[in-house]
């Protein structure tokens, strides 16, 4: 039994990074995650220049998401916004983006899956995590 799930689970992580190029791979609750592009982010930076998106924007584009995407009794609470620079297999080079992590409370009481997180890349377009599929 153990060697069936386990060709499962090798099965599952291969179709969950076949369409993206995964740039984060992680697992939760016995399932794996992964953020990932679906194509190649058209806007750049080149690490000197002003960021072609801003930091106020991300928090809008996140709590716009985040209304939108949440049900109606869960709160997001944002604990951090990193902007990195991301390899993705099959990509040419790093891509800058703008990863969140926040925990979500539903009716107050943290939510099953309490810890999650989303990217935003330098265009504003928001990048869900993918799990399970």
């Amino acid at each position: 039994m153990r060697i069936i799930t386990l060709c499962f689970a090798v099965l599952l992580s291969c179709a969950v990074t076949a369409n993206q190029q995964a740039f984060e791979i992680w697992s939760e609750n016995m399932t794996q995650c992964t953020l990932g592009f679906d194509a190649e982010p058209k806007v750049h930076w080149d690490g000197k220049s002003a960021l072609p998106i801003s930091f106020k924007q991300i928090q809008a584009i996140f709590s716009s998401w985040a209304e939108n995407n949440l049900t109606a009794t869960e709160v997001a609470h944002v604990t951090s916004y990193e902007l990195a620079s991301v390899a993705a297999k099959g990509l040419e080079m790093n891509h800058w983006v703008f990863k969140i992590k926040y925990v979500v409370f539903e009716s107050d009481v943290p939510s099953v899956s309490f810890n999650r997180k989303i990217a935003v890349d330098l265009t504003g377009q928001i990048i869900e995590a993918e799990c399970g599929r």
